[in-house]
């Protein structure tokens, strides 16, 4: 063989060779490439499912953020009601400290007074026998003193009966315009009535049958008290109204004292009268 064939041989072989590493590069870089574009693929697939992902965290710290923008806004609410409540704790603790210093006076005041008390309890003790007793006097004194007013009060109406009596300003009516008849030549008693005192009887007369036969008089039974010597009793009148309406007034002393109505005509008279004891 010439050398040319060999070159030519040489050369093809050689062109077989690197024909045949170049298919087999080829080759394996397809596969290369294909093995590539799957690990793209899933990679890809990956990565969209990782988007989604994403976007669903990103709406989720969408609506977090909201979420924190809101408590955002509620801390600083929050804060600022702190700050005021700080500023309350820090007045009431000034406050709770100026009244711990009030009640430790207060409780010192409170001991002294305590003290004194236990002083004046010992000095109660025998005051308030003191005080019973007089209390006991005192109603003793208070019953003395009822019952000397009950006696004031009975010697203040016998002083005013008995002042009443020396001027002769009491008085009692005995009859009150009765009407009287007299038979005729005769006497009737209009009144009788015990006198304790000495004093006067007014007859009034308002009205009278016959002014000029009809007349008044008193017979007085002289009492134990009067001193009459012989006598027992003692007649006064009688005598004659000179008008019509009039009035006949008789001294009488204590005794039984009647007033009566006598009579000088032969038929029956009458009069109306009134009579009133004044002592």
């Amino acid at each position: 063989m010439n050398p040319i064939g060999k070159v030519t041989a040489v050369l093809l072989l050689v062109i077989l060779v690197m024909g045949g590493v170049v298919a087999y590069t080829y080759v394996s870089a397809q596969d290369e490439l294909n093995s590539q574009s799957s690990t793209i693929q899933s990679q890809s697939s990956l990565l969209q499912g990782q988007a989604v992902t994403i976007q669903s965290q990103s709406s989720a710290l969408s609506k977090s953020s909201s979420s924190v923008t809101a408590l955002e806004a509620n801390i600083t609410a929050t804060a600022k009601l702190i700050r005021a409540d700080d500023a309350k704790v820090a007045s009431l603790t000034s406050t709770i400290s100026t009244d711990n210093a009030t009640i430790v006076s207060l409780e010192s005041g409170y001991s002294m007074a305590n003290a004194s008390i236990a002083t004046l309890e010992k000095s109660v003790a025998p005051l308030q026998a003191q005080v019973t007793s007089l209390q006991s006097q005192v109603t003793s004194l208070t019953t003395q003193v009822s019952g000397l007013k009950t006696q004031l009060a009975s010697l203040q109406a016998q002083v005013t009966q008995l002042t009443a009596v020396t001027s002769l300003s009491d008085s009692s009516i005995k009859i009150s315009q009765q009407f009287v008849s007299v038979p005729g030549q005769g006497d009737e008693v209009a009144a009788s009535f015990e006198a304790n005192y000495s004093g006067y009887v007014s007859v009034a007369m308002s009205s009278i049958s016959n002014i000029a036969v009809i007349q008044v008089g008193v017979i007085i039974v002289f009492g134990p008290a009067v001193i009459s010597g012989q006598y027992s009793s003692e007649p006064i009148g009688p005598y004659s109204y000179s008008t019509i309406p009039d009035m006949l007034v008789f001294p009488v002393t204590p005794g039984s004292i009647s007033i009566y109505i006598s009579n000088s005509a032969n038929t029956s008279e009458n009069a109306t009268l009134t009579i009133t004891y004044y002592y």
